[in-house]
């Protein structure tokens, strides 16, 4: 992985000392290379995760797919 960052410090002159009294570091996103996805692995990530208090989401297997729904939501396949 590689990341690039643009950081930013602002220095004050106080009492004939330099200070910093500001500092910011920003990190420039980019898409990752896409990924190739094993269908034999697809099950072990079957299973419920809590999203927030209350809301869950399951994740399944079908026809060599992969699924995550919510329960108040349909169905949808990992790519959508």
């Amino acid at each position: 992985m590689t990341a690039r960052y643009h950081a930013t410090d602002t220095w004050m002159l106080r009492d004939g000392n330099w200070q910093i009294v500001a500092g910011q570091v920003l990190r420039y996103y980019e898409d990752p290379a896409a990924g190739i996805a094993n269908p034999r692995e697809f099950p072990d990530y079957g299973g419920s995760y809590e999203l927030t208090a209350g809301k869950t989401l399951t994740v399944f297997t079908k026809g060599g797919h992969l699924y995550a729904q919510r329960k108040d939501r349909g169905a949808r396949t990992a790519s959508d």
